[in-house]
């Protein structure tokens, strides 16, 4: 698999034209047809293996080298109605050594149905010691609107969404769980330093408001700024940067209207709340999203892909300091894309409802292997660069088989020699010519990508 994997990488870096906007396409079809049912959210757990949910109250693990897809055991009682059933699936940045995965289910009760986050201990095919972490209050007898994703940021706090239960006045309310971004910490508690933590009457937990329908939340692996997308009613969907104990409008301010042609505010911009990077009239309800980091891209550049249900695409977003640059469309009217991923190898991926698929994805971009919930990062520093003689990659191995690979800007494999010791990789470059190299470090479960400068 990962010669498969490193001739892809050269034909990309052979044919890269560092000027030419994205392209996005399927690449292969990997699951389609009975072999899969209304998917919703997805995880990797190594390289060659991932996790995936689908609606109706089944998660299973799929491998990707040998195209065998297995169900998981021990899931909890699941709700499921309407928007409701087992949504999103994430695993803890640990996950390697401790093997929690994490589940957003709605769940039935008092009052009707609500939104739960739990997690369990993958061994072998089976979630083991299932804990239920958190229940969003209050419970609600409508079906719609539950969210949610599930993500972690760069301290390993729990990150995820809680819609509004189609209830608008719920958003504006601290005295709920309902349409809010969560923080807790990773088995479950709450941070002391949560923004709410000492508002009276408010819930803890909370970490931003104003929300509406949250389908998308991702964390940058190197600045840790949290970004969401959420649906808006008839028009005014959003991206927005999501920072602790700010107010994001929704109904009070919103660039859609209601599904009947009324006016739910007159207002797009109020003192107070926040304004999204990027907002969508029409609306595409985009769902699920990740970030694409570009061995090329500029400083300050984020680049999302998200998929989109009504819209029935994929969009590729790309962003600098915050502000919205440019957005391409790609796959139109392919299906309904209700997740997007990035392994921990830089392949892109996504899961497709109408026709139900899992797909992978390729793009004429140089994508690095830089992922925000990446299970066992062999990330590291690389010193001193520039540099003429040898160079030192700072990093924790957890592969005693590691294998590093040097590239040149136009693919050219270049030879090296390197030893490996406790601290991590040293690298003979006194043989390469003066010039910028890509120097990759491939373990089982893991590919991370830095650029050298040869002086």
């Amino acid at each position: 698999m990962k010669t498969l994997y490193l001739t892809w990488l050269l034909i990309a870096i052979a044919s890269l034209n560092f000027a030419q906007d994205p392209s996005l396409e399927i690449d292969k079809v990997l699951i389609e047809g009975n072999d899969m049912g209304q998917p919703w959210g997805m995880a990797f757990i190594s390289a060659d293996e991932l996790v995936f949910t689908e609606k109706s109250g089944k998660l299973f693990k799929y491998k990707i080298s040998t195209n065998t897809k297995t169900e998981i055991t021990g899931l909890p009682s699941i709700a499921v109605v309407g928007q409701g059933g087992l949504l999103d699936v994430a695993v803890h940045p640990d996950f390697a050594s401790n093997k929690y995965v994490y589940l957003s289910y709605s769940i039935s009760g008092n009052g009707g149905y609500t939104l739960a986050i739990g997690r369990g201990v993958l061994k072998n095919n089976q979630l083991t010691s299932f804990t239920q972490l958190f229940t969003a209050l209050p419970f609600k007898s409508g079906t719609n609107h539950f969210g949610s994703r599930i993500t972690f940021d760069n301290d390993k706090h729990l990150i995820f969404s809680s819609s509004e239960r189609q209830e608008s006045e719920n958003a504006q309310m601290l005295s709920n769980h309902l349409g809010k971004v969560i923080r807790l910490n990773d088995e479950g508690s709450t941070p002391n330093d949560n923004p709410f933590v000492n508002t009276p009457d408010a819930k803890p937990e909370i970490y931003s408001y104003g929300h509406r329908n949250i389908q998308g939340l991702v964390v940058h692996p190197t600045s840790g700024k949290i970004y969401a997308h959420e649906h808006g009613p008839k028009g005014g969907d959003e991206l927005n940067l999501i920072e602790a104990s700010k107010n994001y409008g929704w109904p009070s301010i919103t660039f859609g209207i209601d599904y009947d042609g009324s006016v739910i505010s007159e207002d797009t911009a109020r003192d107070g709340m926040e304004q999204p990077i990027r907002y969508w009239v029409p609306s595409i309800a985009p769902c699920g999203m990740a970030i694409v980091h570009l061995e090329n891209q500029e400083e300050n550049e984020v680049n999302f892909i998200v998929g989109a249900l009504s819209g029935k695409q994929i969009q590729w977003i790309k962003t600098v300091d915050d502000k919205h640059i440019e957005t391409y469309s790609f796959l139109q009217n392919y299906a309904r894309f209700r997740d997007v991923e990035v392994s921990p190898d830089g392949q892109l991926y996504a899961l497709t409802e109408s026709p139900n698929k899992l797909v992978l994805l390729k793009t004429n971009q140089l994508v690095t292997a830089v992922h925000e919930t990446t299970p066992s990062a062999a990330v590291g520093i690389l010193y001193p660069n520039p540099a003429s003689d040898f160079v030192q990659i700072e990093v924790i191995l957890d592969d005693e088989n590691a294998q590093v690979s040097v590239f040149t800007n136009q693919g050219e494999t270049v030879a090296t020699d390197y030893t490996m010791n406790d601290t991590g990789i040293k690298m003979d470059i006194s043989t390469l010519k003066t010039g910028i190299y890509i120097v990759k470090v491939t373990t089982h479960n893991n590919v991370t990508s830095y650029r050298l400068n040869k002086k």
